[in-house]
């Protein structure tokens, strides 16, 4: 029996509610994308363009995998995968019909459509279905804790390469540190994550060798798609995550483009040391606290003085800057004038070294954005960073959030949500989400998404404050004050702890208490950074504007990233009409 051939392919195939997109390698049903892995899309467009005829398992699997050595198990695994996306069980067989002891039929009719897209309508591309995996942090076994870096490198490093495959998406390294504890079991972890596809695995470390062990499953099932074990020295490490790399690409059936293949195993220093500290700056910068920030830069400075064209320890320099100036993201307090030359000099230097870097394009926008205030070179980098790594959730995010401070919310939405598809569990995009909503005016759409947002962690003080300021647009002001008298129990003697409350008390009627709150942030200014617009704010509430636009002007001269939100955020409606409110607002590039 003659097969038919991939020449003979039209554009697109439909039967029942399905279509298929050839070119796109998609399959839609009434227009939405269905998950399906890449071998069992061959297998099912296989069966489709010939449909009605019987095909024997000996033909299916020498023309589905003509290089490979496979059992009959992997083509009832992708039978099983087509008909769960076909929404049929075995029994039922309205697609796909099984022979026993010969082979499968494909049973419903098939119409075969035209060749070219402008006869039937382009087909969105971005919305073709993406194989989705996650990489857990790996367990150290019986090493000291000086090595526990290992256990976050490790997956970074894997993290990192695997998100240059634009066939997959890969959960960032933001998403899965909170198990790195290791307690967690990775099938749970990966339905948490929402993922199909899990790595999990464990390192140990004796004298100068390095034990590595790897597993990856599929979550849906919990079948193991492959399982590797290395034994290396530890200045071999390179040769361990060259080898994981390729295995889990040749095991989720990946068809690689040379570009792809040569990112996969790039390296991007030959000196092992160097890459350690790389490692252990990573592993430092994923503790979020001021401490760890610094040991961070020293990681990274270190790295760079070994190997002074190592970009990724630029890069992550910049993202250790960008983290310190992003106000109450890490606990301490430093001002924008001490993070972010210091960052974006490091990621224009990691560009410098390596243009395509998509994370240093991310940081250098971010930077443009909240301290610059160049919106079309933040808007120019962010594209950038897009265009190189569709898939990194963080250049959506920020991107999102310069759009809304340009008076662009419906189009920050639309990147938002792109971030949250991502990134589903992370924390502040889902608290930013909402205050986007915030910032647009949809007050009750901005609780309802911020209330969500806490049910995924009650304890994010992020979140709260969002929520407390969404209450308080809503008129519910004792709720608002609620919210943020839980924040400062979580944010504890900070601004973010002590400031939100002070112009709720203003506005609300309890003017008496908006006082004690201003002294209180005047007396921490006095240890820490207290940005000048938080002490603005509280003056706008109490009606004393001409005190809110000198602290105003404070916070411009101190180039406060919380600037950036004048355009949008209600609080400021009270200064809008003043001329002073405008000329600073065009001094930033707010307005024309």
């Amino acid at each position: 029996m003659k097969a038919v051939s991939d020449e003979q392919d039209p554009r697109f195939y439909e039967f029942g509610p399905f279509r298929i997109d050839v070119t796109g390698r998609a399959l839609l049903c009434d227009g939405e994308p269905v998950r399906l892995l890449p071998k069992s899309f061959d297998v099912l467009l296989f069966l489709v363009r010939n449909s009605g005829q019987l095909l024997d398992k000996e033909l299916l699997i020498n023309s589905l995998w003509p290089d490979s050595m496979v059992e009959e198990n992997n083509l009832s695994q992708a039978i099983s995968d087509v008909r769960r996306a076909l929404g049929e069980g075995p029994k039922d067989q309205k697609y796909i019909v099984t022979v026993p002891r010969r082979g499968y039929r494909f049973a419903a009719g098939v119409k075969a459509l035209g060749t070219t897209v402008e006869e039937f309508g382009a087909p969105n591309r971005n919305a073709a279905p993406m194989m989705t995996i996650a990489v857990l942090p790996f367990i150290c076994l019986g090493s000291e804790t000086d090595d526990e870096y290992l256990a976050v490198g490790m997956a970074d490093a894997l993290i990192t390469r695997l998100s240059s495959l634009r066939k997959i998406v890969v959960r960032p390294t933001s998403s899965v540190l909170k198990y790195l504890e290791g307690d967690k079991d990775p099938i749970l972890a990966g339905r948490e994550l929402k993922v199909e596809t899990i790595i999990s695995g464990s390192i140990r470390k004796s004298g100068e060798r390095i034990r590595v062990a790897v597993q990856l499953v599929s979550v849906r099932d919990e079948s193991s798609l492959w399982a590797g074990h290395f034994d290396e020295k530890v200045t071999d490490i390179f040769a361990v995550e060259d080898s994981v790399s390729e295995r889990v690409a040749a095991a989720l059936a990946l068809e690689l483009t040379g570009d792809e293949r040569r990112l996969l195993t790039r390296q991007h220093t030959a000196d092992a040391a160097a890459y350690q500290l790389y490692l252990r700056g990573r592993y430092f910068w994923s503790r979020r606290t001021e401490d760890g920030m610094r040991q961070a830069v020293t990681c990274f400075q270190q790295a760079i003085e070994r190997e002074p064209k190592y970009a990724l320890a630029y890069a992550g320099l910049a993202d250790v800057y960008v983290l310190l100036g992003i106000p109450n993201a890490v606990m301490g307090g430093l001002t924008p004038r001490e993070v972010y030359p210091q960052g974006k000099a490091a990621a224009t230097k990691a560009l410098e070294i390596d243009e395509f870097l998509a994370e240093a394009h991310a940081s250098l926008a971010h930077i443009s954005f909240i301290y610059d205030w160049d919106w079309p070179r933040a808007e120019g980098e962010f594209k950038k960073s897009i265009e190189l790594s569709p898939h990194y959730a963080t250049s959506h995010h920020w991107y999102a959030m310069a759009l809304t401070m340009m008076g662009r919310p419906d189009e920050a939405l639309i990147e938002m949500k792109k971030a949250q598809e991502l990134e589903p569990l992370s924390l502040i995009i889902n608290a930013n989400l909402g205050f986007i909503l915030y910032l647009s005016r949809r007050y009750d759409e901005a609780a309802a998404q911020l209330q969500r947002a806490t049910d995924l962690e009650p304890h994010f003080a992020a979140t709260r404050y969002r929520l407390g300021l969404a209450y308080e647009a809503q008129g519910k002001y004792e709720k608002a004050i609620e919210e943020f008298e839980k924040v400062r129990i979580l944010a504890g003697e900070t601004p973010l702890g002590i400031g939100p409350a002070g112009y709720t008390y203003a506005v609300s009627g309890r003017k008496n208490e908006a006082p004690q709150v201003l002294e209180e942030l005047m007396a921490l200014s006095q240890s820490r950074y207290v940005s000048a617009d938080i002490i603005a704010e509280i003056y706008a509430g109490l009606g004393e504007e001409g005190q809110a636009l000198d602290w105003l002007e404070k916070a411009y001269q101190e180039r406060s990233s919380r600037m950036t939100s004048l355009k949008m955020n209600p609080r400021w409606d009270r200064l809008r009409s003043d001329p002073r409110f405008d000329n600073i607002m065009r001094r930033i590039g707010l307005v024309p």
